[in-house]
């Protein structure tokens, strides 16, 4: 499938998600899915590690009880190069990944 490309992620969110960064010394299988789906949807990121740590930090927020149309804001709004509808694609493919059990409602909008 050709998707126009979503931007790039680029500027940090671990301030927006309240994360701490932490490196990951390699990654998984759901990582390499999780970076697979995010080329799909072409959604750009410079370092894989953080993007997914920033995927897991959603997952948190989302748990946390963060509505999902307010981190899609938020990301958005500290990536101006990241298209809002990247933004929902990051925030997706983060709940596939790292929080299928949250799914339903994660969807933005919710």
């Amino acid at each position: 499938m050709n998707r126009r490309p979503a931007g790039c992620f680029a500027v940090a969110v671990s301030a927006a998600l309240g994360l701490l960064g932490t490196g990951i010394a390699h990654a998984d299988a759901t990582d390499s899915s999780f970076l697979h789906a995010l080329d799909q949807d072409g959604v750009t990121y410079q370092d894989p590690a953080r993007i997914i740590n920033y995927a897991k930090a959603v997952c948190d927020a989302l748990h946390s009880g963060r509505p999902a149309a307010e981190l899609v804001n938020r990301i958005q709004s500290e990536n101006p190069k990241l298209t809002p509808q990247g933004a929902r694609y990051f925030v997706a493919d983060a709940v596939a990944h790292y929080c299928p059990d949250l799914n339903t409602a994660a969807k933005p909008g919710n």
